[in-house]
């Protein structure tokens, strides 16, 4: 269940949240080349502990390395919608 953010969202927050909250999904790499993040686990640590219901995905690469993709969940998005903690 997702609870009120008590803390702003910092600007690297928002814009994973946002770009989440497109319907994108996102992991390391992709994080850190379109968006800009070095550390997506710790943006991701952050915002769990903001109280935003992020959703991880264990998947391996052809390779069999295991990595994580993030999401946002629908009702998740709805909340900080209406709650206007994101655009």
């Amino acid at each position: 269940m997702t609870t009120a953010i008590i803390q702003p969202l910092t600007p690297q927050e928002r814009q994973l949240v946002q770009h989440l909250g497109r319907g994108f999904k996102t992991t390391r790499l992709t994080a850190m080349h379109q968006l800009n993040i070095a550390s997506i686990t710790a943006v991701v640590t952050r915002l769990k502990n903001k109280g935003v219901e992020l959703r991880s995905d264990l998947k391996f690469d052809s390779h069999g390395r295991r990595y994580a993709e993030y999401s946002l969940p629908a009702k998740a998005l709805r909340y900080l919608l209406t709650t206007k903690q994101i655009d």
